[in-house]
């Protein structure tokens, strides 16, 4: 496992049999699945953010798997400007997390 300086410690690891498995199992306990893309869903300012939320980021330039992208119950877009693909992989989680935070703390 590799985690950030803290991380271990304050997040409890899961496993799963499969991506798919992991998120059905969230869900069952109440939590949203919610996914990002930077060319389609909700504006993250337009967006009704639960309480109880996983993230599902993509990875760089490829994003999502179409295959992952079907597994979100809400799809949320953060708008830019459009003279770049996307966001850092580093910053939309900050500002995702920002914006929950500012509306259920």
């Amino acid at each position: 496992m590799s985690t950030a300086e803290g991380g271990a410690e304050h997040v409890q690891a899961i496993s799963s049999e499969s991506f798919a498995a992991g998120l059905e199992a969230f869900r069952k306990t109440g939590y949203t699945i919610i996914i990002t893309s930077s060319h389609q869903g909700t504006p993250l300012a337009q967006a009704e953010l639960p309480a109880k939320m996983v993230l599902v980021l993509g990875q760089g330039r490829e994003g999502l798997s179409d295959r992952a992208f079907q597994q979100g119950d809400i799809s949320l877009s953060i708008g830019g400007t459009g003279n770049v693909e996307s966001l850092n992989i580093s910053v939309a989680p900050g500002i995702l997390l920002a914006e929950w935070w500012r509306r259920n703390a």
